[in-house]
């Protein structure tokens, strides 16, 4: 079960993660603000991915999932 899962993630995948993230949220931001919100957005999002699902599960997680994941965030698009 995905929401049960408990692997500890390694930096190396943390960071690749992230950089994903940045490559797709703040790199398309306009401006310093933005930025900064998308930034923590990313950071945010690892927390809540890495804490229920392994790296492999996140790589297939559904348009949907990503959604539920923004939102315990407190952030919606």
């Amino acid at each position: 079960m995905a929401a049960c899962s408990q692997s500890k993630w390694t930096e190396a995948e943390q960071d690749q993660w992230l950089k994903i993230c940045y490559e797709n949220f703040v790199n398309n931001a306009v401006d310093k603000e933005e930025k900064a919100q998308m930034k923590d957005l990313c950071n945010c999002m690892l927390k809540v991915t890495s804490r229920k699902y392994t790296v492999e599960e996140a790589a297939d997680l559904t348009l949907e999932q990503e959604r539920k994941l923004v939102q315990d965030c407190n952030y919606t698009y």
